[in-house]
């Protein structure tokens, strides 16, 4: 109670300081049980980038996640069922520059496996044109269609009635002056017959409203160390710029993309 309690000290921070009287802070000393609890305590982490995702490869990544349904074939068991099949099938529709599979150690598999939520907007390299929500709960996992990217609509089809509307999409590009271009409608050159610019500078560029947004939540996610090793791993899982060219040249038709990258994800369309 009140008159119970002790008058003030005075707060000192000399170290030398013997005077009984004023208080000296020893908080330092604890400083170590935050950073432990920090390692501990329930974090988020929000992953973003503005390239697609090799397919095969996430699906390799998702296979660290603590999932037991919805998880995707890994990328060795779809190469031996091609080879089955077709023992003759070359590598020339290959988009791959580097491995499917992606390399586990303890650190990965410790940060993943803590993952207890994840959710936001993917995209995949097997569609320009597919805005994909990732979707974790537990041990449940699954890949949906939201319906198309705005930067694949012409801008006549988008509501611009509404001002609000249209801002609130703008926000997600990355540049709000963008505009698809379609290889069919560049030179022999490879250059937009308009403006003269290259194929580099017109689809590298920006690419609209498409990116990876995804929130994960688990224990220990609030940790720097963790939120790397997280992020590291999904950037492995990003088409490499060789890929990205490979897109790029390719992604006027979607039959194209989906030979070149192979979606072994069961993806459905979203209802509402």
């Amino acid at each position: 109670s009140a008159e119970h309690e002790e008058p003030s000290a005075i707060v000192c921070t000399d170290p030398n300081c013997n005077d009984a009287s004023h208080a000296h802070d020893h908080s330092h000393s604890h400083s170590h049980s935050h950073t432990k609890a920090q390692k501990n305590d329930i974090g988020t982490f929000i992953y973003r980038a503005r390239r697609p995702f090799h397919p095969l490869r996430l699906s390799s990544l998702v296979h660290l996640l603590p999932v037991a349904r919805g998880l995707p074939p890994l990328p060795k068991e779809i190469d031996n069922n091609n080879n089955k099949g077709n023992k003759s099938n070359s590598n020339n529709n290959s988009s791959t520059t580097k491995s499917t599979t992606l390399p586990t150690s303890p650190v990965k598999k410790s940060a993943f496996g803590s993952i207890v939520r994840s959710k936001g907007f993917a995209w995949l390299a097997h569609s320009h044109i597919e805005a994909l929500y990732w979707s974790q709960a537990g041990s449940s996992f699954e890949m949906q269609c939201l319906g198309r990217w705005w930067a694949s609509l012409d801008r006549s089809q988008w509501p611009n009635h509404d001002v609000d509307a249209v801002q609130d999409i703008l926000a997600d590009f990355d540049n709000v002056h963008h505009i698809d271009i379609d290889n069919d409608i560049l030179d022999k050159n490879g250059n937009d017959n308009d403006n003269g610019n290259s194929i580099s500078e017109l689809l590298h560029s920006s690419v609209g409203d498409r990116r990876q947004e995804i929130v994960f939540i688990g224990q220990g996610l609030g940790d720097s160390k963790v939120q790397c090793t997280v992020k590291k791993a999904l950037d492995s899982c990003l088409l490499t710029d060789d890929e990205f060219m490979l897109y790029k040249q390719s992604c006027s038709s979607e039959n194209d993309l989906r030979v070149k990258f192979v979606n072994p994800m069961n993806i459905q369309m979203m209802t509402y």
